[in-house]
């Protein structure tokens, strides 16, 4: 095997990381009430999608769009292809990169989710169904009402 070929597959190999904080804060005052600090799992589709960012064959898929919400406290594993208990899902608010790492926005209004205990957190690349890139489950679930609102940013990664 050529030198630089063994070098690839020992030493050069790309890793996929994420970390979700999510803030709750009054409605009413803005005031923290609490963080909580998640890491996911990337999944399979998240990283079938990074695989086929690079082959100029293909077309592929459109990035992370929206944040999902749900209530199964299921732990998450790589080859979920949805959440288990999916109860609401709406755009990002943005996105931004820097050198290693995008991160990805959500605010949850006051009007938003209410009446549902948030547990899982999935990011998507559509309004409904197709391609879940990351799921996290969080350790406190969230019980949301009209008197919080939810903000999610979600750090991902590529590190070696």
């Amino acid at each position: 095997m050529p030198r630089c070929a063994a070098s690839l597959h020992s030493r050069d190999r790309l890793a996929l990381t994420g970390a979700l904080v999510v803030e709750i804060r009054s409605a009413r005052t803005g005031r923290l009430l609490r963080r909580l600090r998640q890491h996911n799992v990337v999944t399979n589709g998240g990283r079938q999608a990074t695989r086929d960012a690079w082959d100029a064959t293909i077309t592929p898929p459109t990035p992370p769009t929206h944040l999902a919400f749900g209530t199964d406290a299921t732990a998450a594993a790589a080859t979920q292809t949805a959440l288990v208990a999916e109860v609401f899902r709406s755009l990002l608010a943005s996105r931004a990169r820097t050198a290693q790492q995008i991160v990805f926005k959500h605010f949850l209004s006051d009007v938003q989710a209410n009446g549902n205990t948030l547990r899982e957190f999935g990011l998507f690349n559509a309004a409904s169904g197709p391609l879940m890139f990351t799921r996290a489950v969080l350790a406190s679930a969230i019980v949301k009402t009209s008197s919080i609102t939810v903000t999610s940013t979600w750090t991902v990664t590529v590190s070696q």
